[in-house]
């Protein structure tokens, strides 16, 4: 039986700055993924992909993984925070599994990413990489909602989030522990952002959810969730 998907994605710097904040990112990402299986509206239309990003990226956690199976939440902290390596396989990763989704029969909805982290790009190509990802013309083009800590750039989290972009509350100030509670509490959002879109397909954060950050861009409406394809 086909349904009304809305694919997931957790994009998540890796590089050497997260090392001593990756644990609760992993350990976040397995009460969400605890929550979204206790839910069955959630677990029909939701799914979730994890990829992390240093140098280079790589799919952590794919997009077919099934909510009754166990997740590997397993990063790999290296040098280098290349956000091209990450836009560009998030592009490649969203095409082959919007083709299996469809293929299965599913209606699929513009995707959300979920972009964290705690520097600035050590690549200069990130710019073009990202303009391809958010391409007007290629339908899958995902809503990106970016999450800058620790060091991130303002205008560079605010131009990747093409959906909406926030920073932490005194992110340089705050020191690691203020930088864990902040990822903490974003990852917790991204679960409950899933057992809402379960219950009605639409794709709202709430403000009280995300009380240690900062808004500092909206770009699109928050109740568009444009299909990618329909089915029959």
């Amino acid at each position: 039986m086909h349904a009304r998907i809305l694919p997931f994605y957790l994009v998540c710097d890796e590089s050497y700055s997260m090392s001593d904040h990756l644990d609760v990112v992993r350990d976040s990402l397995r009460e969400v993924h605890d929550t979204v299986r206790s839910d069955p509206a959630a677990r029909r239309h939701t799914r979730l992909c994890l990829i992390g990003f240093s140098a280079e990226a790589r799919v952590i956690t794919p997009l077919s993984q099934r909510w009754d199976q166990t997740a590997d939440f397993t990063f790999q902290p290296n040098g280098g925070t290349n956000f091209a390596a990450a836009f560009t396989l998030l592009r490649r990763t969203i095409d082959d599994d919007v083709a299996e989704l469809t293929a299965a029969g599913h209606d699929v909805l513009r995707p959300v990413v979920f972009f964290l982290s705690d520097g600035q790009p050590t690549d200069t190509a990130w710019p073009h990489a990202h303009a391809r990802l958010t391409d007007p013309g290629w339908p899958a083009r995902p809503r990106v909602v970016a999450f800058g800590v620790g060091d991130a750039d303002v205008a560079t989290i605010s131009r990747v989030g093409s959906f909406k972009a926030y920073l932490g509350n005194g992110r340089a100030g705050t020191g690691a522990a203020g930088t864990t509670a902040a990822l903490r509490q974003c990852v917790r959002a991204l679960a409950t952002t899933m057992v809402r879109t379960g219950a009605a397909i639409t794709v709202r954060l709430d403000p009280a959810e995300l009380a240690g950050f900062t808004e500092i861009s909206s770009a699109l409406s928050t109740s568009d969730p444009t299909f990618v394809h329909t089915a029959g």
